[in-house]
C-alpha cells in the first residue's frame, strides 16, 4: 500500500501537468478565435506550441520536486 504523502505527491504531479494543458490548449483555443479561419488553426497550434516551449521547464521543475520529494 502507498503511503498518503505518496499519493499525495503524484496527485500534485498530475495536477500540474493538467494545468499545463489546460493553459496550452486554452491558449491556443482563444488564437484560433480571434483570427479565425486556416491562419487561425495555424495561429493557434502556433501559440499553443510556443507556450508549452515556455512552460516546459518550470513545470518539469515542479513536477521533478514533487516525485523526489
Amino acid at each position: 500500500m502507498r503511503s498518503p504523502t505518496s499519493t499525495l505527491r503524484d496527485s500534485a504531479a498530475f495536477m500540474v501537468l493538467a494545468t499545463l494543458l489546460a493553459a496550452v490548449l486554452s491558449i491556443a483555443f482563444a488564437t484560433t478565435v480571434v483570427v479565425g479561419g486556416g491562419l487561425g488553426l495555424a495561429a493557434g497550434l502556433t501559440a499553443g506550441v510556443c507556450t508549452a516551449q515556455l512552460l516546459r521547464r518550470p513545470a518539469g521543475r515542479a513536477i521533478g520536486l514533487l516525485v523526489d520529494g
